[in-house]
Formats: C-alpha cells, sequence, structure tokens
C-alpha cells in the first residue's frame, strides 16, 4: 500500500511540474522583460538551494542542479542589465544586475561547503560578471565620468 501512495505521489508532483511549465511556456510573453526576469531569478535561486540540500545525498543530482541553478541566475542578471535601460533606466538597471550578480557569489559562498564545484563555478561566474558590468557601464552611460562618485 505505501508502494502505490508513493507512485501515486511521484505521478501527481510530476504533473504538477508539467502544468507548471506549461502555463509559463503559454505566458511568457505576457510577463514582460521584469517578470521573465523574476522567473528565471526564482527558478535559479530554487535551484541553487536545492543544491545545498540535496549535496549530502545526490551529489550528481545536486550538482546538476547547481550548474543550472548559477546559469539561471547569471541569465537573470545579464537580462537586468540588457532590458533594463529600456525600463527603469541605465544606472538603475546597471545596480540591479550588479546585486544579483553578487548575491551569486554570497550563494557560492554558503554552497561551497556542500557542493565544492558549484560554489566555485557560481564564485567565479558571478566575480567575472560584476567585474564586466562594472567596467563597461561607463560606456553605455551607466556610470557617467562626470560624476564624483564614479
Amino acid at each position: 500500500m505505501p508502494n502505490r501512495l508513493m507512485r501515486v505521489a511521484v505521478v501527481g508532483a510530476f504533473l504538477l511540474v508539467a502544468a507548471g511549465i506549461a502555463f509559463l511556456a503559454f505566458t511568457w510573453d505576457l510577463l514582460g522583460p521584469l517578470g521573465q526576469i523574476s522567473v528565471l531569478l526564482a527558478l535559479g535561486a530554487g535551484c541553487l538551494a536545492a543544491t545545498a540540500r540535496l549535496a549530502a545525498r545526490l551529489r550528481g543530482t545536486a550538482t546538476a542542479l547547481g550548474v543550472v541553478g548559477a546559469l539561471l541566475v547569471l541569465i537573470a542578471a545579464v537580462g537586468t542589465r540588457t532590458l533594463g535601460p529600456e525600463l527603469i533606466g541605465e544606472t538603475p538597471s546597471m545596480l540591479l544586475a550588479t546585486t544579483i550578480a553578487a548575491g551569486l557569489c554570497a550563494a557560492a559562498v554558503w554552497i561551497r561547503p556542500r557542493a565544492a564545484g558549484v560554489g566555485e563555478l557560481a564564485g567565479i561566474v558571478g566575480a567575472v560578471v560584476v567585474v564586466t558590468m562594472l567596467a563597461t557601464a561607463p560606456a553605455d552611460d551607466a556610470l557617467p565620468l562626470s560624476e564624483p562618485w564614479s
């Protein structure tokens, strides 16, 4: 009897995930750029949180989820930087994208004791993106050079 209930629960969870993916696929354009970035950021953060929890029991699954999570957060940061100037302005989009990438670096420090490879990947990628965004910011007026704080 418990095996049958377990199978029903697994099938139900699979169908729920499939319905969620279908819902996102059909409403993706309606979400707009900020909604899409928010969904990517939430999914990435969820994958990174699952990595920390699964690392002790399912190492391979945790690593795969961690890599996907790091890349989703990275895509959200780059998307905020590229789509943000039209919606919220150059400087706020740069600051928000840098904050997201710095958050990825902070998550790397938290994940690294549990899953070293994922932590190192997230930290390196997040740091490279932060440095790249800050280095290219004056070129597109995200950080004007005439300002004293820049």
